[in-house]
């Protein structure tokens, strides 16, 4: 079984409009497989263009701020976070109990040793 994620970043500096996630859109319709995760990255967008991309299945991530070389770690962090919270919410029930055992038994390991 595949899983199959669909990931645009658009770094720019200006805000994204409806006509790009219209563009995006498009460009998923045209794949081969249609993927069961898009995602959209971006400094900002209008608000007609988030609605459309929540219309349109997307999982949008905003920014605030375009990625530097300066704010790299804090906007990995900010990504990383985000998708980790997509993750594990859309994983089986009985897959995040497991995960939560799993921490149980690690901290209990480490307060072993």
């Amino acid at each position: 079984m595949e899983f199959r994620v669909y990931v645009s970043c658009k770094n720019w500096r200006d805000v994204v409009g409806r006509s790009v996630v219209d563009q995006e859109f498009g460009r998923v319709l045209q794949l081969m497989k249609i993927p069961h995760l898009r995602i959209l990255v971006a400094r900002e967008l209008t608000d007609d263009a988030r609605r459309a991309a929540l219309d349109d299945g997307f999982f949008v991530i905003e920014l605030g701020e375009k990625t530097s070389a300066e704010n790299a770690k804090e906007i990995y962090e900010l990504v990383s976070g985000k998708l980790k919270k997509l993750f594990t919410g859309i994983a089986p029930q009985k897959l995040r109990d497991v995960a939560e055992k799993l921490k149980q038994l690690a901290k209990e390991i480490e307060e072993i040793t």
